[in-house]
């Protein structure tokens, strides 16, 4: 400070408290004014500081002083830490986590495969469906996902597409198109999706208890519209013109559709099996999300539409969760990239818990873990 003695403080991050001491000034029942001032400069906008991105408890040798799994980027900025990209995501003691009852089955039966339905080929334009999604965290543009009917413009043979006329949104759009009885129906749950659809957001300067019930209310909409997807989705299968919309927003679910958009996609009357594996590597076990179909294992893409998972392999091919507690399950993972770390000294506890209580759910199975680290664990 000015041009005084260059002083230190140091700050230690832990689960429930910050530790924080000088060079000189410092005790239990005093804070020196270097102390004072540097906290004061992570706290000046008077909205406090976050320091948990500084929270790295056993991550680093004690001996060294240096972490294998992070990086430390000391520049003017300030001090940042990072995890090393070859490493998953870290669990550090204090981490929320999710913790999964025994699936709950499906709300609805399940329907049996039906036949591909006979589309009337007289239609001045093909009649198809698109599964128009964004994702839940946007706050400003999210919307639940939505069937939404489009015009397909014939190729001259009329039994596919060369383009896209026009989204049919009102009944007037709908007025010169002859439906089949089973489009009939896709066309009834299109209407109850788009009246749910929108996501309602909590009013500028709402109390708790208010934002609490917009929240309760979403939860309430989320479920009705899943319960629509499960009817849907056997109706879709049996449709020649199907395709998937990232909508960034309800806003764009109009006029024309953007043929670098849409893109043709397939629904699986397989139902998804979650599965779990718990890889020993080394000092650290990795938790790795995967899902069973078509007596095959997949990796997750990297982003699902609500409701559904897909696989790298066939990102277009999409299969919907069996359950409400699969996809939340499934958006946990998909924060953190569908892997999970943990250093074995952090394990026992909230982690352990973690892993019997998804072990009770799903199917998890273990790899390079010998029979005396599972006897500890036990």
């Amino acid at each position: 400070m000015g041009e005084e003695k260059e002083e230190r403080v140091y700050i230690r991050v832990l689960q429930e408290e910050l530790r924080v001491s000088c060079s000189v000034d410092t005790d239990h029942t005093y804070l020196s004014r270097y102390a004072y001032f540097a906290l004061y400069s992570f706290t000046w906008s008077g909205g406090g500081y976050n320091f948990g991105k500084y929270y790295w408890p056993d991550f680093f040798d004690p001996k060294t002083g240096k972490s294998k799994y992070l990086t430390v980027i000391i520049d003017r900025a300030g001090t940042d830490i990072k995890r090393k990209p070859k490493y998953a995501f870290f669990y550090k003691p204090g981490d929320k986590l999710i913790y999964p009852f025994r699936r709950k089955k499906a709300i609805t039966t399940a329907t049996p495969t039906l036949e591909k339905d006979n589309v009337n080929q007289f239609n001045l334009y093909a009649i198809g469906y698109c599964l128009a999604d964004t994702q839940l965290s946007s706050a400003r543009s999210a919307h639940f996902p939505l069937i939404v009917r489009y015009r397909g413009i014939w190729e001259k043979n009329h039994r596919e597409i060369k383009g896209f006329n026009q989204f049919v949104i009102t009944p007037n759009q709908a007025i010169a198109n002859y439906y089949t009885p089973m489009q009939e129906k896709i066309n009834m749950l299109c209407r109850k999706m788009q009246t749910l659809a929108p996501i309602k957001i909590p009013e500028y300067r709402s109390t708790d208890k208010e934002k609490q019930a917009v929240k309760r209310e979403n939860l309430r909409t989320l479920k009705l519209v899943y319960a629509l997807w499960q009817k849907a989705v056997p109706l879709l299968q049996t449709q020649p013109f199907t395709h998937y919309l990232f909508t960034h927003g309800l806003r764009n679910v109009k006029g024309k559709p953007r043929k670098q958009d849409m893109k043709a996609c397939t629904f699986s009357s397989e139902s998804p099996q979650l599965c779990f594996l718990l890889v020993g590597k080394g000092d650290y076990y990795e938790l790795e999300l995967r899902f069973k179909a078509e007596s095959k294992f997949y990796v997750p893409n990297e982003s699902n539409p609500t409701f559904f998972i897909h696989s790298k392999i066939a990102p277009y091919r999409f299969y919907l969760m069996d359950s409400i507690t699969d996809y939340h399950v499934l958006c946990f993972f998909e924060r953190h990239n569908f892997k999970l770390s943990v250093l074995k000294c952090h394990y026992q506890g909230h982690f352990k818990t973690f892993i019997d209580r998804l072990a009770e759910a799903y199917e998890l199975t273990t790899k390079g873990i010998d029979s005396h680290e599972k006897e500890e664990d036990q």
